[in-house]
């Protein structure tokens, strides 16, 4: 079995690396979910999470969100996070596994006590995935995919996030050039999905009105950019992070050999440089909440293989 992107050959090695990763994270999200209990402190859900990853045989692709309520996306904890779980949030746990580079990207959301409130919001985002699912073969238009995930989440009464997208996956990168939205794009240029192109889909839905996201104040997720290497006096932190991470996202907790004082303060000086990109706390901007659900799949020429599922 051969499929092509761009050039690149994904052989049944490839793709079983993609499946081996999707079955860790499959795995990872279960034990997570499980997790999510009233007064469960959110640094030990992470961790928790990110060495099943480990112990199973992946390294995390990125840090484990842990995004609440109106927080949409990239939360994951700062070292000696105090924050924890109450009856009746509405979480989005969004889990990132690699295998060799390989990647699996996968998100499932979830009320802490099993509340039935948000019920629906979280049927939205489940239907706007399935959705999408019906759509997904080699050639269709990543705008297509947007108005089928668009169409599905309106049904049920809620707005699509139009600011978050899924996006193409590639060895070692995440965001591999190809962002698919959760919206329409109408005629704007619109990329195909072509066979052999691993994807992830992602949408989200809001009670807010706008389906817009803005940057809060705080980053606790973070990635080198091609300037790192413009700061010679970080020489060694920066082999570091090269070393342990493969420009894949990393969380400031995770640089445990130097004094969190002094993370923050490297990490600050990269960022102001533009060597260190920050992934900030995203928040809905109607304050509403956000429900999410994500799945990775590799194109195929009438469909997809799906790598993640629970």
């Amino acid at each position: 079995m051969h499929y092509s992107h761009e050039g690149l050959k994904l052989d049944k090695k490839v793709i079983e690396l993609y499946q081996r990763a999707g079955k860790i994270a499959q795995e990872a999200m279960k034990f997570g979910l499980q997790l999510l209990k009233p007064k469960a402190k959110l640094i030990d859900i992470c961790e928790r999470i990110e060495k099943k990853i480990r112990d199973n045989g992946g390294l995390p692709a990125f840090p484990v969100n842990i995004s609440i309520n109106n927080v949409a996306a990239h939360y994951t904890s700062p070292i000696n996070d105090t924050n924890v779980l109450r009856r009746g949030m509405l979480v989005k746990l969004d889990i990132g596994v690699h295998v060799n580079g390989y990647i699996a990207d996968m998100a499932r959301s979830t009320v802490v006590g099993n509340d039935k409130k948000y019920r629906d919001l979280i049927k939205a985002s489940q239907a706007g995935l399935a959705a999408a699912e019906e759509v997904l073969r080699d050639g269709v238009s990543v705008n297509q995919v947007g108005k089928a995930i668009e169409k599905a989440i309106k049904s049920f009464g809620y707005t699509p996030v139009k600011d978050l997208t899924g996006h193409s996956l590639e060895r070692y990168q995440l965001h591999a050039g190809i962002s698919v939205p959760n919206v329409d794009g109408g005629t704007i240029f619109s990329p195909k999905l072509r066979e052999g192109m691993a994807v992830a889909i992602e949408p989200f839905a809001t009670t807010g009105t706008h389906g817009t996201v803005y940057n809060g104040p705080k980053a606790y997720i973070f990635s080198l950019t091609n300037k790192a290497d413009r700061f010679p006096q970080q020489k060694e932190f920066i082999y570091e992070l090269k070393k342990r991470f493969n420009g894949l996202p990393f969380a400031s907790r995770w640089i445990r050999w130097l004094k969190p004082k002094k993370v923050e303060s490297i990490l600050n000086v990269l960022a102001a440089g533009k060597a260190v990109y920050k992934y900030h706390v995203l928040y809905d901007h109607d304050g509403g909440l956000v429900s999410q659900h994500e799945n990775t799949y590799i194109i195929t020429k009438n469909g997809f293989i799906k790598t993640t599922e629970t």
